[in-house]
């Protein structure tokens, strides 16, 4: 139902209005008087709703894997605290936004192109753009990494427990410590905390603690925002280089560090 509904708004768009042909892409067969050819109606009745289509197609899968993550949210996860990730286990997740890298990469060059057309067209300055741009590089990042968000009930629950856990944890060990070996007590040890194997040293154990500590609420990290910011700032490049001469200034930098 919803590829239906996505189809029929392509399909519906172009028939709806009528007149796609006064819009800002078709100023030039206006301009000159000409009528608008073969290319020109591709453009606006084929290319057009293929390109919404596969927008509002790509908007509802984020959608769905929102849902699906926050679906997942409300399972009891054995999150471990003090798991090396720093995610309670869910670090594999920093990996997936790259599967949004084509479309966030796509979108730019769409923007790009029209920021590019205004500079090159219109006497548009970059200065004009650099709010805008920077804008659309928060939106995109905000946008592609938000359906993350919803994991950070459950791990921020986990890492609130497990710092009180970890801390008692942590203070009965030290505690028995400093009794048996720097007041010289004999203390019962009910639990077995100093003898156990998997405790070592106390070098280890203030190492856990120190890990449930740094523990991330949300189960992003470099990799994710570079994975959706790079595709997104790309297209911007191209488009600064217009004004700004970034080739003269990679070879002076080149040749300052050589």
């Amino acid at each position: 139902m919803p590829w239906i509904f996505i189809l029929g708004i392509a399909i519906a768009l172009p028939i709806s209005t009528g007149s796609l042909e006064g819009t800002h892409e078709m100023d030039w067969a206006r301009e000159a008087g000409a009528t608008v050819g073969f290319g020109g109606k591709w453009f606006l009745y084929f290319v057009r709703p293929v390109f919404l289509a596969m927008l509002l197609g790509w908007i509802w899968r984020l959608v769905l894997f929102a849902v699906l993550l926050r679906r997942l949210a409300r399972l009891h996860f054995s999150l471990v605290p003090s798991h090396p990730d720093g995610n309670g286990g869910l670090g594999f997740l920093d990996g997936l936004p790259i599967m949004f890298a084509p479309i966030v990469l796509a979108l730019s060059a769409i923007v790009a192109s029209f920021w590019a057309h205004q500079i090159t067209h219109h006497g548009a300055k970059l200065l004009e753009l650099r709010v805008p741009m920077i804008a659309f590089l928060v939106i995109i990042v905000v946008l592609f990494l938000a359906p993350f968000f919803f994991l950070m009930g459950p791990l921020m629950k986990a890492k609130r427990v497990a710092v009180l856990q970890y801390g008692t944890l942590s203070g009965e060990h030290g505690r028995m410590l400093r009794e048996r070996w720097i007041e010289g007590k004999d203390v019962p040890d009910e639990k077995g905390l100093l003898g156990a194997p998997e405790m070592g040293p106390v070098a280890d154990h203030i190492s856990m603690f120190q890990m449930v500590e740094k523990m991330r609420a949300i189960p992003i990290g470099k990799r994710a925002v570079i994975s959706v910011l790079v595709p997104a700032a790309i297209p911007l490049l191209i488009v600064v280089s217009l004004q700004v001469p970034i080739k003269e200034i990679l070879l002076g930098l080149l040749k300052a560090v050589a």
